[in-house]
């Protein structure tokens, strides 16, 4: 049984018209079961989840009717039925009913930890996957999906560097899939292990030049060493392939801003932000774009949105600050000042709004003068200062 989520790569694109003629034929031959098994799998192509649920009802009848579990190839379009209506719940409970009938299968477990996943329950997630051994001294699971799956979700619990670890530990076995890879060196630019990330990512794109994270990934070490022309032709070769990942948007835009260009870092950053909402190093990033611009009010939003997000952050309560004195509103700025510096005292945005408020020129030329001093300081999407000190090894 293969994981749901994995798409036939070479299954070849089925017109309506060719469902009509199997429904057709059915009601010549109702109890054929591989009819009804096309009929299902065509079906759930199309995106029609009726058809393909009367199908499959159809042939798993007498099976339900009878008491018996009806054939595996039958609780495999179950399942790929249920995660298409999006019935999680159900899907995880039939999940639990064949492990529990087959084992702890790396295809079950997949699914099962990819539920998970999708609800944001990513310790959850990586508990699941660790049934199939994965975290023992030589995992024995290869199979791609499962690896990736694992190490987006280390890095979705917060433990990058886990990730990176287990994903060097793999790689050095030769046992790394290649999309495990660029999952991992993604993580590796989150954990400001550059070597790793550029290792990783090399490895991965050596394999598959069209994997985003790796593609990503190494775009993010070429801002770190303030080569953004390089990075642009990988993000944009990214979005070709996924436009609508907000990751590779905001990485574009950090490049854009490296090359001065504060238009096109303020498109690809506002997309970043409808792809990528919860952000904030994007929002901090689109904010200080706007003012560079001179848009006072939309970088006062952006700031805003960034605080709402975290409001322990103190470079979005200082990058506020820094709108707020611009646009004259001195006494909320000064509060929000107070509360940056509390939460950490060498707030530079912070600092450069007690400037402002205590004299410092607040003119828009000025401000911007501010703006690009801050922006030239961020040398990756995450603002990483290590990467600042990362010098490329022989793998880049």
């Amino acid at each position: 049984m293969k994981p749901i989520r994995e798409p036939a790569m070479n299954e070849p694109t089925s017109r309506p018209d060719r469902l009509a003629d199997l429904e057709r034929f059915l009601a010549h031959d109702p109890a054929n079961d591989p009819l009804l098994g096309d009929i299902c799998d065509l079906a759930l192509s199309l995106g029609l989840h009726e058809r393909a649920e009367a199908a499959l009802l159809r042939a798993t009848e007498a099976d339900r009717r009878d008491g018996r579990e009806p054939p595996e190839r039958w609780r495999a379009r179950e399942l790929k039925l249920l995660f298409a209506q999006n019935r999680r719940d159900e899907a995880d409970a039939l999940l639990v009913a064949l492990v529990d009938r087959y084992g702890p299968q790396p295809a079950l477990m997949h699914d099962r930890a990819w539920i998970a996943f999708i609800r944001g329950e990513f310790a959850r997630c990586v508990e699941l996957l660790e049934q199939l051994d994965l975290s023992g001294p030589m995992p024995t699971v290869k199979a791609a999906p499962v690896q990736a799956l694992y190490v987006r979700a280390l890095h979705r619990d917060d433990r990058a560097d886990d990730a990176v670890t287990w994903a060097d530990r793999v790689s050095a076995a030769g046992m790394l899939a290649p999309v495990a890879a660029a999952a991992a060196s993604l993580s590796a630019i989150d954990a400001a292990r550059f070597d790793s990330a550029s290792r990783l990512a090399q490895a991965a794109l050596a394999a598959d030049g069209n994997l985003i994270e790796a593609l990503v990934a190494r775009a993010s070490l070429h801002l770190a060493t303030r080569s953004p022309a390089r990075a642009i032709p990988l993000l944009e070769h990214a979005l070709t392939i996924a436009g609508t990942d907000g990751r590779t948007w905001s990485t574009l835009g950090f490049a854009r801003l490296q090359l001065e260009d504060a238009e096109g870092a303020l498109a690809a950053l506002e997309r970043a932000t409808q792809f990528m909402p919860e952000h904030v190093g994007t929002w901090i990033g689109l904010g200080w774009t706007r003012l560079l611009l001179g848009h006072l009010l939309a970088a006062r939003q952006a700031f805003e949105s960034a605080v709402a997000l975290d409001r322990n952050a103190a470079e979005s309560q200082g990058s506020l600050a820094v709108a707020m004195v611009a646009s004259g509103d001195r006494a909320a700025a000064d509060t929000r000042i107070e509360l940056a510096l509390r939460l950490d005292a060498a707030c530079l945005s912070a600092r450069y709004a007690r400037h402002l408020l205590e004299g410092g020129p607040t003119d828009p030329a000025s401000v911007r003068r501010l703006a690009r001093e801050l922006l030239a300081g961020r040398r990756s999407p995450l603002g990483d200062a290590a990467a600042a000190d990362w010098v490329p090894g022989g793998s880049e």
